[in-house]
């Protein structure tokens, strides 16, 4: 059993979902647990900021998820198609407020 965790997002908007996959006897079943949308600030933010914003709702849904299924045990994937918030998110560096706060709470929530 695994959870996989998908975040995306574009100039208006940023989502993820989460999907529980499952392997029993040569079978694999998904079904999606839950998703959680938002509509992008009034004030123009980039577009690599919103995906970052994204893998943080991401992040803290999946956290969410675990404790209330009580799947602590649980291998967790997390997919994003953003190659600038997956770097922010691996590498260390000086990077502004806005990126370091949010980083920080990704790691600390998928530290796992």
């Amino acid at each position: 059993m695994s959870i996989h965790v998908f975040c995306d997002a574009c100039k208006t908007s940023y989502a993820t979902c989460i999907f529980l996959r499952n392997e029993f006897q040569d079978q694999v079943t998904c079904q999606l647990l839950q998703a959680r949308s938002r509509v992008a600030p009034l004030k123009n933010i980039t577009i690599v900021r919103l995906e970052l914003l994204a893998c943080c709702i991401g992040a803290r849904l999946a956290d969410t998820v675990k404790k209330d299924l009580k799947l602590e045990d649980v291998d967790v994937f997390y997919w994003s198609d953003s190659m600038d918030a997956l770097h922010w998110i691996k590498k260390e560096g000086p990077w502004k407020t806005f990126v370091e706060n949010r980083v920080k709470e990704i790691r600390k929530l998928s530290e796992d």
